[in-house]
């Protein structure tokens, strides 16, 4: 898979959210107190934070039939495994911290936020957070993330935009859908959700990765507008433990994810989104 080829671009993407995140290992001595310090590292841009539950940990595998993401079970004893929220001022972006998992987020909070691009500031500024956490492991004297996953996420909400006005409408929105079912069908079609699995493959054509695109029928949490939520999901192992290989297979992810997107808008939705 080529990573230098021109990539298709949109000037306004129905785009709400993008994360970055690496999985590791678990750091057994990431304990509560050492997040706390950690967050003094990103205080000055992230003065907020919030504490979660932990993320469990997902892996791709190959070679055995699965039916859906793998996720590996652990028993843990002494304090609960929690995940550390650091918020900027105007909450579009985040950062997320677990004993073995790093995450970068941006996400639409007001209709005026605009995306800032994963070339321009999405990728760097993931790098250069993640290597403030890995030098703050070595200042602690803990030990070193060993990487096993990576993951991009692209999260996108569908409106309208007096094209479409119900969600048996998908025909409307994607190429892939015939409205013929919808016309023979003896009941009213109410909502309509799929998901979508691919591989991600390599230069060689060996598996390196998955593809996840689901599509779900939902409302708009205040004004109870129909939506379409889109979310592209693309993990794998990075083919090296560094933090190279881990940019690597992240822009490969990126590319999965925009390549597959393109594909998915009818033209009435890439004129609207302002394809270049």
């Amino acid at each position: 898979m080529e990573q230098d080829e021109k990539l298709p671009s949109y000037e306004k993407p129905p785009l709400i959210e993008v994360a970055l995140s690496v999985q590791f290992d678990p750091i057994t001595a990431l304990s509560v107190p050492y997040l706390g310090l950690l967050w003094n590292e990103y205080k000055d841009r992230f003065p907020k934070h919030k504490t979660l539950p932990a993320i469990e940990p997902v892996f791709e595998r190959f070679g055995i039939h699965i039916k859906n993401e793998t996720s590996e079970f652990r028993i843990v004893s002494g304090e609960p495994p929690i995940r550390l929220w650091f918020i900027d001022e105007k909450e579009n972006e985040l950062i997320q911290v677990q004993r073995d998992r790093f995450i970068r987020n941006w996400r639409k909070v007001d209709s005026g936020d605009v995306y800032p691009r994963y070339d321009l500031v999405i990728k760097d500024s993931f790098s250069e957070d993640l290597k403030k956490f890995i030098n703050f492991l070595k200042d602690n004297n803990l030990e070193t993330p060993s990487f096993n996953q990576c993951e991009v996420t692209y999260v996108n909400e569908i409106s309208r935009e007096d094209i479409w006005d119900n969600h048996s409408e998908l025909h409307k929105v994607f190429v892939g859908w015939s409205d013929s079912f919808v016309k023979q069908a003896l009941l009213e079609t109410e909502e309509i959700n799929f998901s979508i699995k691919q591989l991600i493959k390599d230069n060689k054509n060996n598996n390196i990765g998955r593809l996840y695109i689901n599509l779900d029928s939902v409302y708009k949490k205040e004004s109870k507008e129909p939506v379409y939520a889109l979310k592209l999901v693309a993990r794998g192992k990075p083919l090296e433990d560094d933090i190279k290989s881990v940019m690597e297979f992240l822009d490969i992810g990126r590319m999965s994810i925009v390549k597959a997107f393109d594909s998915f808008p009818t033209k009435e939705f890439q004129n609207k989104w302002g394809k270049e």
